[in-house]
């Protein structure tokens, strides 16, 4: 978004972590928002996503804002999800809320037990997907979606900082089969063991802006003459 929009109609939204309110706040400002822009971040793990556009959606819909973009990003580098610390005992008191302390793995194992889902069916929904992503990037089709990122790597052996320009996602692994997938072995077993290191999400930071498809937003834009956005990563 240009820095001359009127600060009162974007609302800025979205990453997570403890001081994702900071982040987002110097983000904003970097990326050229005025100052009196609204900016608020949110964190529902997985759904944070969908979550940061129904709030965008709402607020146009009931009047408090006319545009709004939701900026996303994770940096699964730094850190689980895992509690540092038990809940209070009264909570604990309470199964629903003792449950809450499952890291995300804990629940996927959950939810294949509870829907008969096999870690080779998992296998083999993992292999589609690689074999899918690697056509489509091969075939240049996310290229539009990715706006090369230039930033430094550290070497974990000798700590070595090298420059270097991103220009695709890192996940999709090539020549994946079914057979090599099966081989890994689970990443917890004391939770259960579907859930592999082939089958799950990388370990990986990124970050995106999609657009919004809403009739004032778009009018908006319009009065503004602003460019429609792709959704990008």
């Amino acid at each position: 978004m240009p820095s001359q929009q009127d600060g009162s109609l974007t609302e800025a939204v979205q990453v997570s972590d403890g001081k994702a309110a900071y982040k987002i706040r110097a983000a904003m400002l970097a990326a050229g928002f005025p100052n009196t822009a609204g900016a608020s971040s949110v964190n529902r793990f997985c759904s944070s996503g969908l979550k940061a556009v129904q709030d965008i959606a709402n607020q146009i819909s009931n009047g408090s804002i006319d545009i709004g973009v939701a900026i996303g990003a994770e940096s699964m580098t730094n850190g689980g999800d895992r509690l540092d610390k038990p809940f209070h005992e009264e909570i604990l008191k309470n199964q629903d809320a003792a449950d809450c302390m499952q890291p995300m793995i804990q629940t996927s194992e959950n939810v294949g037990n509870d829907f008969n889902i096999s870690r080779r069916q998992q296998d083999e929904y993992a292999c589609e997907s690689f074999r899918r992503a690697e056509v489509a990037q091969k075939a240049g089709l996310f290229d539009d979606e990715i706006v090369p990122i230039t930033t430094k790597i550290k070497d974990p052996k000798t700590g070595e900082l090298t420059e270097i320009t991103l220009t695709r996602d890192e996940g999709p692994r090539y020549g994946t089969t079914l057979e090599s997938l099966l081989k890994i072995r689970p990443a917890m077993p004391q939770f259960g063991d579907k859930t592999s290191g082939g089958n799950a999400s990388q370990v990986t930071d990124g970050g995106e802006c999609p657009s919004f498809p809403l009739l004032d937003a778009i009018e908006t834009s319009r009065k503004l003459t602003l460019p429609q956005l792709r959704p990008s990563s």
